[in-house]
């Protein structure tokens, strides 16, 4: 036979319960999404100095986007599709050009508030180019 106090405390535990989730706000959007357009520097190995543009999509799962950069010496304007992940503060993501005999690149960035910054590489090419971007949100 169960006893009046074990019902009591039982009782007890589970109002508790319920009343701690009914406190709760709802969820806000994540602060860590990089939704959106991000403008900034970019420093090439090949090409030097110039600019870059970042479009963002993302919604709880994989960065898909696109990617445009122009550089200062007017030789060359970029552009292409963007596909990668986020963890915590850390981006991975793969620059896919436009011009399919153009190189993709391996990008590894950290986001800092409303600063990207980070590193990229050539790869399946014959030139070695490297770089790095500095952007941040519109």
């Amino acid at each position: 036979m169960v006893t009046r106090g074990l019902v009591v405390t039982i009782l007890v535990g589970l109002v508790s319960l319920h009343a701690a989730g009914c406190g709760s706000s709802p969820s806000s959007p994540s602060s860590t999404s990089i939704a959106g357009t991000w403008t900034g520097s970019i420093n090439d190995s090949a090409y030097g100095a110039g600019s870059v543009r970042l479009t963002f999509n993302q919604s709880g799962g994989p960065l898909t986007g696109t990617w445009s950069a122009t550089f200062a010496n007017g030789v060359l304007t970029n552009t292409g599709s963007l596909s990668g992940s986020m963890n915590g503060s850390n981006i991975s993501a793969i620059l896919t050009p436009t011009d399919p005999l153009a190189c993709p690149y391996n990008v590894t960035a950290t986001r800092t508030g409303n600063t990207i910054t980070g590193t990229y590489a050539a790869f399946n090419c014959t030139a070695s180019v490297r770089g790095s971007v500095n952007v941040t949100k519109e």
